[in-house]
């Protein structure tokens, strides 16, 4: 099986440790120009837009939970630190450490069940 590509950019909470834009490789033209956005080579799928890519790979690996757990837990933190980091018009460092830290929180949830290998389904 092929990895899926994946492309974002700097700014965004979709992925945040891609450092870099990787717009310019894209092989399609995603009609709202934005990103993130995925291709399945093993599918030859092309899905542009967060829930969308979600709704997909849920339907590959059968975790529905954790769709719940990315909507209510790691998007809101994700996207108030992007908030809060790259454009509120004043420094509020309590901000920016509150939800960093809850970052850090929820994706220590997912490291753990990565590293236990043992994924329940839905």
């Amino acid at each position: 099986m092929q990895p899926l590509v994946l492309y974002s950019h700097s700014h965004g909470p979709n992925p945040w440790k891609l450092r870099r834009s990787q717009a310019r490789d894209l092989h399609f033209a995603e009609p709202n120009g934005r990103l993130p956005s995925i291709v399945d080579p093993n599918t030859g799928i092309k899905l542009w837009e967060s829930d969308a890519i979600v709704e997909y790979l849920i339907d590959q690996c059968e975790c529905r939970q954790w769709l719940f757990f990315q909507v209510s837990g790691q998007a809101p933190y994700y996207g108030q630190a992007s908030w809060f980091i790259n454009f509120h018009p004043e420094k509020v460092q309590s901000a920016v450490d509150r939800y960093i830290k809850e970052m850090h929180r929820v994706n220590n949830v997912l490291d753990k069940v990565l590293r236990q290998g043992t994924f329940k389904e839905s």
